[in-house]
């Protein structure tokens, strides 16, 4: 993969990323696939280049686990929970909606982790793409575009970031 970060910008295959962040952390992952016209409207702070950094570590399969400092303080209660449960998907494994809702604390709550997922402002560093469907399928993902959410496009990238991972996963000796 190509990958090259200019600015705190991180310019891949998979498109134009730039973390935006507050003195307090990460806030949100901007991911298009043209480059960004204007400045994020962030504070700015080291914590983009640290992120863009991470990023580009990430995607080359050399990272899989992020540092970064996310500000959890910025979403609701309920949000905040959804987000920290996706940190706890292991890297290159995968998780069903209701997999996802059980770790939240209700497992009957499938429909509204994927509402969660839809809505992840930091793809990728909190690992949404590491969501599927009880049947196996990829249902949706916004990384990447704002198309739809079933673009073929958009799935096409959670499947790279998918294998990816599993690529280079090294499980831990036993």
């Amino acid at each position: 993969m190509n990958i090259n970060i200019t600015n705190a910008i991180v310019h891949s295959d998979l498109g134009y990323m730039r973390p935006v962040a507050n003195p307090a952390g990460l806030i949100r992952l901007d991911w298009q696939q043209t480059p960004f016209q204007n400045q994020p409207l962030g504070e700015g702070t080291t914590t983009d280049i640290v992120a863009a950094r991470e990023l580009a570590n990430y995607l080359h399969g050399e990272l899989q686990s992020f540092t970064v400092p996310v500000d959890f303080k910025i979403f609701s209660p309920a949000m905040r929970k959804w987000y920290q449960t996706l940190l706890n998907v292991p890297y290159g494994h995968l998780w069903t909606y209701a997999q996802l809702a059980e770790a939240w604390g209700n497992a009957s709550a499938a429909r509204p982790a994927g509402q969660a997922c839809r809505r992840n402002p930091i793809p990728i560093i909190i690992p949404c793409h590491r969501i599927i469907t009880s049947e196996g399928g990829l249902n949706q993902y916004s990384g990447g575009s704002e198309t739809t959410p079933t673009n073929t496009e958009n799935l096409q990238r959670k499947i790279w970031l998918q294998t990816m991972e599993a690529s280079h996963l090294t499980e831990p000796a036993s």
